[in-house]
């Protein structure tokens, strides 16, 4: 069963790759983005040798990782599809693919805790993946903090009346996505 699951994360993995070599909006996050991904289908293949594979533990956090796939994948393909959205609302993309990152963050902690007996290569390949998601992590927050910086530097300036009218464009521009979605 455990089996399975890790040969459907593969695909999953396999199939995020193949769409995040095609996107060319969110360049930097994307391609860390990409770094985690290349790196964490060998580690649950590698896992998948493992003892451990026979934890039912161990087959439920598999199962909440390929949630976290799939909702990262989800994401990836509405960004793929929708790149001058994706990039005029960027931090709203951003945020969810940290939040996606945050479960996969989540599985590696969690598969450390419960997995006291894993070979050297496992354990060492495991701490790889967690520093770059960390690092995925702060590159995010800090590309969110200079958005926020521009974003307030930018609406100082604007008069009152225009911010109005922009924000009841952006209403008007939310409910015809909602209805044409």
């Amino acid at each position: 069963m455990a089996d399975i699951a890790a040969s459907v994360i593969s695909v999953i993995i396999g199939r995020m790759i193949l769409k995040m070599e095609e996107i060319r909006v969110l360049k930097g996050t994307c391609e860390s983005l990409l770094d985690i991904l290349r790196k964490l289908g060998p580690a649950v293949s590698m896992l998948g040798r493992e003892e451990l594979m026979l934890n039912p533990e161990y087959q439920e956090l598999l199962a909440a990782l390929n949630g976290a796939l799939i909702n990262a994948e989800q994401v990836i393909d509405y960004i793929a599809a929708h790149p001058t959205k994706a990039k005029l609302q960027s931090g709203k993309y951003l945020q969810q693919l940290s939040d996606a990152m945050a479960d996969i963050d989540r599985w590696i902690n969690r598969t450390q805790l419960i997995a006291t007996n894993l070979a050297a290569d496992s354990k060492i390949q495991l701490q790889m993946l967690q520093k770059l998601v960390f690092a995925f992590h702060n590159e995010i927050r800090m590309d969110l903090q200079q958005m926020k910086f521009e974003i307030l530097n930018s609406v100082a300036n604007v008069p009152r009346e225009v911010l109005r009218l922009m924000r009841e464009e952006q209403q008007a521009m939310s409910k015809l996505t909602t209805v044409t979605d």
